[in-house]
């Protein structure tokens, strides 16, 4: 049975194996690799986040990676962490991937919105969000309440509520 600075060795070699891969993918695999050690056999988030952040720049598009460091952020409450988390994310989407752009600037809008308390922010995801999907009426909503809440933005609320209007008139 390994002793946990034995386990730590073995893990140091492994990162320096990981950080001399020269295919991205299968260094991203080893990064993420290390990532589970260290989140699940030495309880280190703190080192499996990094690992996570790691893999994730060996391989933006890494589904689990991407996961398990949102977990981990969010599990630590570490919600700054989270925000640049989905922002970085945000910036290495491409078109093509509209469903994970979407997933990304709702999850965005609602830790601005109903973690970090930030109005502002939280208004400007909902903006992108009501952009990407302009008729769903519950961004639109809570989009009309932000700007509402807002003296300099209360023209916008109003035609917000317009269209909220609109579409409750609109025939079934």
């Amino acid at each position: 049975h390994e002793s946990v600075g034995e386990h730590r060795e073995a893990m140091a070699l492994r990162r320096e194996v990981a950080d001399a891969t020269q295919d991205s993918a299968d260094a991203a695999r080893r990064y993420h690799e290390l990532g589970v050690r260290y989140r699940d056999e030495l309880h280190d988030p703190a080192c499996a986040a990094e690992h996570f952040e790691r893999a994730l720049a060996a391989q933006p598009t890494r589904a689990d990676s991407a996961e398990s460091l949102e977990d981990l952020l969010q599990a630590s409450e570490n919600w700054r962490g989270l925000e640049h988390h989905y922002r970085a994310r945000l910036s290495q989407v491409t078109d093509d991937a509209p469903a994970l752009k979407l997933k990304l600037w709702q999850r965005l809008a609602g830790l601005y919105d109903k973690v970090i308390g930030d109005p502002a922010a939280a208004a400007t995801a909902y903006e992108v969000l009501q952009h990407l999907r302009p008729d769903d009426t519950s961004v639109i909503a809570r989009l009309a309440a932000l700007r509402a809440a807002d003296p300099g933005t209360r023209e916008r609320a109003l035609e917000l509520y317009r269209r909220l209007l609109g579409y409750a008139a609109e025939p079934t």
